[in-house]
């Protein structure tokens, strides 16, 4: 059973000898190993919650855990995270059944799909469904390309036959009424764990400058950046639109990512440039801020004022 896994021993096998459980890891991995039927986690950024699907999943023999994840780019990112830990993942497609894997991910917009929807029914009648996990699930408070009608259309397929465990680092306490409206959920049926989610080793900085002089301000506060990391780490410029993001990419002489900005081999390789360090400098709209952690990251430039605040905890990668 599940809950009788010994974690320690667990994650050390999944991570090397040195991994040891931070923060609420414990708690939630427990929580959800005892079958919580909801549980609510809420993380910093690299706090690990990916653990928190990637061991149980890990630990069933023959059960099947789906994630829902928001970007197919951090579909990719994930599926690599858990193939390094031994893991037998699929990344769902429409077009290639998906026959035997230990957890499989997928998009919001691929969950709803009549395929999906029959899969989902055949692991339900075989006894074969652990788990359906959110990832990001504070996006349910927006209404972004659908997200949050199409998470709530799984959550009525699934209702009441699996665990839902529901996964972000970006949900303040005073959105908490919002994402209970939002989600469906009665708060007195969910297990919720929040951790720490300040870091202590982010310094935030405000530059002011004249609209028209923009580019020439990016472009300068970028180089003091590349002289103060000399040699090391790597920038990211987070820009208001593609439009914007396309300019200052001309202006920099860089990668672009955006969600229009090439098959999903290019962006794959574009991501794999940024994760392995292999580039510098990367301008990017929010596209590339849900969940992408990339360790050699030591400056993040957000070109103008956001409306939400919870965008910026969402792209602070510095480490």
């Amino acid at each position: 059973m599940l809950r009788k896994v010994n974690l320690e021993a667990k994650l050390r096998e999944m991570m090397g000898s040195m991994a040891e459980l931070r923060g609420q890891q414990k708690q939630g991995l427990q929580a959800i190993m005892r079958r919580e039927p909801r549980v609510l986690m809420v993380m910093k950024t690299g706090g690990g919650k990916s653990l928190m699907y990637m061991m149980p999943a890990h630990c069933s023999v023959e059960g099947v855990t789906v994630v829902v994840v928001p970007l197919r780019s951090l579909q990719e990112y994930q599926g690599r995270r858990c193939k390094q830990a031994g893991l037998n993942v699929a990344q769902w497609s429409d077009t290639k059944k998906v026959r035997t894997a230990q957890a499989v991910l997928i998009t919001p917009e691929s969950a709803v799909t009549k395929a999906f929807g029959r899969f989902m029914n055949e692991k339900v009648s075989m006894g074969l469904l652990e788990s359906v996990v959110i990832d990001e699930c504070h996006i349910i408070l927006d209404s972004i390309y659908g997200w949050r009608f199409k998470v709530l259309e799984l959550m009525e397929l699934c209702e009441g036959e699996c665990q839902l465990v529901y996964l972000t680092s970006t949900l303040p306490h005073k959105d908490m009424p919002a994402f209970w409206r939002g989600s469906g959920l009665d708060p007195t049926d969910v297990l919720m764990l929040r951790d720490n989610t300040s870091r202590a080793n982010v310094a935030y900085r405000v530059i002011e400058y004249p609209t028209e002089d923009e580019d020439e301000a990016v472009q300068k506060l970028v180089e003091e950046k590349l002289r103060q990391y000399s040699g090391i780490g790597q920038i990211v410029v987070y820009c208001r639109s593609i439009k914007q993001c396309i300019t200052l990419g001309g202006v920099l002489k860089c990668p672009m990512y955006f969600r229009e900005v090439g098959s999903e081999d290019e962006k794959r390789g574009i991501l794999q440039n940024l994760a392995k360090g292999q580039e510098r400098v990367f301008v990017a709209t929010h596209a590339l801020g849900l969940g992408i952690d990339a360790a050699g990251i030591r400056g993040v430039l957000l070109v103008g004022v956001k409306a939400k605040m919870k965008d910026y905890g969402q792209e602070r990668r510095a480490q």
